[in-house]
C-alpha cells in the first residue's frame, strides 16, 4: 500500500494539524507525523483565490468559496474579472447616456452589478445599475450633471469593488461651445441654425453635423453704390423647418470701413440659396459675407470676397475699359457700370461703334434715308444719329470726350433699331457740305467712331 485517503476534521478556524497513522487497534502504525494547515478562502482576494485553487477554493463570481457548496449556483470563473475599455468614452452633460463596459467575466446575478461613477473632487460616486449583457459586456446609464467633468469608471456589487481597476469617461457641456465648428468636433453635439446653439444630439432633432459653408457668390464683383442683388449658395441645404417662420439676413464686412452692415435675406426652396441686397460703400474694395438666421451665425463669413469697384468714374466707354477689370460699359444706359445693375445689353471688350453708312451723300433738303452698320446698338427711343460738321465736334465722337454736350453745329434724327449691327434714320435737313454721323444716347455720345456723310444741295440720292 503506498496511498491511503483519509477525512480531515471540519473547523471554522485556521489551524494547524499533526497527522500520525493509526492502525485500527489505536496503535501507531508509523513512526512519523505530517503537518497541513487549515485556510478560509473566503479571506482571498480573486487572483489568492485562483492560485489556491489546487486546496479547494474557488472563485464563484464575486468571492472565493470554500469548495463548490459555498458557490451555490453562482457560476465559477477560472480567471478574474476587469474592465478592458468602454464606449462611449465622451457623453453628453444634461444628458443621460449608454455607456457599454468590455470585459468580464461579469455574472448575471439576480442582484444586478453597479456601475460607479467617480470624480477627484465628489467624494460620492454615482451609482448606476447595470444591465448584463454576456459574459463580457455589461451598459449602464451615464450620470445626468450639467456640466463638463472627468470620471472614473468601475463596476460594484454590494458596494464592493466588482473589479479591480478604473477606465476614463468624459462629460462634455455642448453648450460651451459657442460655433458650429466646435460644436460638430464632437460627435455627441449637434449645432441648431434657429437658435445658434450647440446642444447634444439626443435632444437636437434638428441639429447639423456639418457647418454650411458659402459654396459661391454672384456676382463676384459690384459696383461700390450697392443695391445690387447677391446670391450666395451653400454648399448643401439646411433643412430646416418652416424657414419662413425665421427671420434671415446677409452680413457683410466692408474690408474698407471694417465694419459690418446687415442687410435682409430671402432663401429659396431649397434652402442652399439665398438672395440679399448689397450694401453700399464709401470707396473701393471688397465685401465678405454670411448667413444669419434670427441674429445666429449660420455660416462663417465667406473666403470667396464681393470686389467692389467705382465705375462711375469712368465718363466713357474707352476709360471704362481701361478703368477697371470688372466694369464695362452699359449700351442701355450708355454709362460705365457692372453687368449685375446693367443686365444683357453689357459691352466688357468693346465700345459701340458705327462703321459704314449707305448711302454717302443724301439732300440738304432732307428726307435721306440712311443705314447705319456697326456693333453694339440697342433698341431704345434714346438712340438717335448725331449729324455735325465740326472737326473738333467729330473728333469729339471718335473719342467719345463730349462729356453729353452737343455743340450748336450737331442735329439729330431718331434712329429705328434693325438690329444689334444695323439702323435706319431719315435725315433732316443740313446746310450742304461734308458732316459726320455718329450715335447719340440722350444727346450723349454713344458710338466711339463716326462715318462721313455729304449733303448735296439738289441731290438725287436718296
Amino acid at each position: 500500500i503506498t496511498e491511503i485517503q483519509c477525512v480531515a476534521p471540519s473547523s471554522n478556524d485556521e489551524i494547524e494539524i499533526s497527522l500520525t497513522l493509526v492502525s485500527s487497534n489505536n496503535k501507531t502504525y508509523t513512526n512519523n507525523s505530517l503537518q497541513f494547515n487549515y485556510v478560509d478562502c473566503n479571506d482571498y482576494s480573486c487572483s489568492e483565490c485562483l492560485t489556491n485553487t489546487p486546496i479547494g477554493c474557488l472563485y464563484c463570481g464575486i468571492s472565493c468559496a470554500n469548495g463548490r457548496i459555498e458557490c451555490d449556483e453562482s457560476p465559477i470563473f477560472d480567471t478574474c474579472p476587469k474592465l478592458d475599455h468602454l464606449s462611449p468614452t465622451v457623453v453628453a452633460a444634461n444628458v443621460t447616456s449608454n455607456v457599454y463596459l468590455y470585459g468580464g467575466p461579469f455574472a448575471n446575478f439576480s442582484f444586478p452589478l453597479t456601475c460607479s461613477f467617480e470624480t477627484s473632487d465628489n467624494p460620492i460616486p454615482w451609482l448606476s445599475q447595470s444591465v448584463y449583457l454576456s459574459n463580457s459586456s455589461l451598459v449602464c446609464d451615464s450620470p445626468n450633471i450639467p456640466h463638463s467633468g472627468d470620471f472614473n469608471v468601475t463596476v460594484l456589487f454590494s458596494n464592493q469593488p466588482y473589479v479591480p481597476n478604473y477606465l476614463h469617461l468624459s462629460v462634455k457641456a455642448c453648450k460651451d461651445l459657442v460655433n458650429c465648428d466646435s460644436c460638430i468636433s464632437l460627435d455627441i453635439c449637434g449645432w441648431n441654425m434657429v437658435t445658434g446653439t450647440c446642444l447634444p444630439l439626443a435632444i437636437n432633432k434638428e441639429a447639423f453635423r456639418i457647418c454650411p459653408i458659402i459654396s459661391s457668390v454672384y456676382p463676384p464683383f459690384a459696383a461700390i453704390y450697392g443695391n445690387e442683388t447677391i446670391e450666395i449658395s451653400l454648399d448643401h441645404p439646411l433643412n430646416i423647418s418652416s424657414p419662413e417662420n425665421n427671420v434671415w439676413n446677409c452680413e457683410f464686412e466692408d474690408s474698407s470701413a471694417n465694419q459690418t452692415v446687415l442687410t435682409k435675406a430671402s432663401y429659396q426652396e431649397s434652402n442652399s440659396t439665398f438672395s440679399c441686397l448689397l450694401p453700399p460703400s464709401n470707396s473701393s474694395g471688397s465685401f465678405v459675407v454670411r448667413l444669419l438666421v434670427n441674429n445666429f451665425q449660420v455660416t462663417n463669413f465667406s473666403e470667396i470676397p464681393i470686389i467692389l469697384v467705382d465705375c462711375a468714374i469712368s465718363a466713357t466707354c474707352g476709360h471704362c475699359k481701361s478703368n477697371s477689370m470688372h466694369c464695362g460699359w452699359c449700351l442701355s444706359e450708355n454709362r460705365c457700370s457692372t453687368k449685375s445693375l446693367c443686365g444683357d445689353f453689357f459691352a466688357l471688350s468693346d465700345c459701340p461703334e458705327v462703321n459704314l453708312v449707305t448711302p454717302l451723300a443724301g439732300d440738304s433738303s432732307g428726307g435721306t434715308v440712311i443705314t447705319l452698320e456697326g456693333k453694339y446698338f440697342v433698341n431704345s427711343s434714346s438712340l438717335s444719329v448725331g449729324i455735325t460738321r465740326s472737326i473738333k465736334s467729330s473728333r469729339n465722337i471718335l473719342q467719345n470726350t463730349n462729356n453729353g454736350t452737343a455743340n450748336n453745329e450737331t442735329k439729330f434724327a431718331s434712329a429705328t433699331f434693325v438690329s444689334s449691327s444695323m439702323l435706319t434714320a431719315v435725315l433732316p435737313a443740313f446746310s450742304p457740305g461734308l458732316v459726320f454721323l455718329g450715335l447719340y444716347f440722350d444727346n450723349n455720345p454713344y458710338t466711339v467712331t463716326s462715318v462721313r456723310f455729304e449733303f448735296q444741295q439738289n441731290s438725287n440720292s436718296n
